[in-house]
């Protein structure tokens, strides 16, 4: 129920959204996705020698080059 209730008040707030878009500060958007970015390929770089011995790490190495992209 929990989880049905979310759901329609993501739909009726992207909705609202549409409709009456809210102004977005580009300057704060570039510096999270610069800090996202070097935290993702930082991530990737320590998982990386690691990443021949498990799977695990494998799979969470993977997923942080996947995600900088």
């Amino acid at each position: 129920t929990l989880l049905a209730i979310v759901g329609l008040y993501l739909v009726y707030e992207g909705i609202t959204r549409f409709f009456e878009p809210e102004h977005v500060i580009g300057s704060v958007m570039a510096y999270s996705a610069i800090l996202a970015l070097v935290v993702d390929v930082g991530s990737a770089l320590l998982l990386w020698p690691r990443s021949k011995g498990s799977l695990n790490i494998r799979a969470a190495f993977f997923h942080n080059i996947v995600d900088a992209l």
